[in-house]
């Protein structure tokens, strides 16, 4: 399951969406921000820390994302 899929609240992944996806790896490259985001933290309370929504309080092995990768934005901007 993915973390879309488990809140239901979109239908495709963020990293579908090429334009928001470049944004979010500049964001997270950002030296006020990447401190702050602690991503095993957040995938582990968002599907152990809601046991209504996540019973068996499973974790999804993946995806693993790379948010080092170059963006790219600069290509796609008209």
């Amino acid at each position: 399951m993915s973390r879309h899929g488990h809140f239901k609240c979109i239908r495709r992944a963020l990293v579908v969406h090429q334009p928001l996806w470049a944004y979010t790896r500049d964001l997270h490259r950002h030296p006020a921000i990447r401190p702050t985001v602690d991503l095993g933290h957040i995938k582990r309370h968002d599907y152990a820390g809601h046991p209504w929504l996540n019973p068996s309080r499973a974790l999804p092995v993946g995806p693993e994302f790379d948010f080092d990768a170059p963006s790219g934005r600069e290509r796609l901007m008209p």
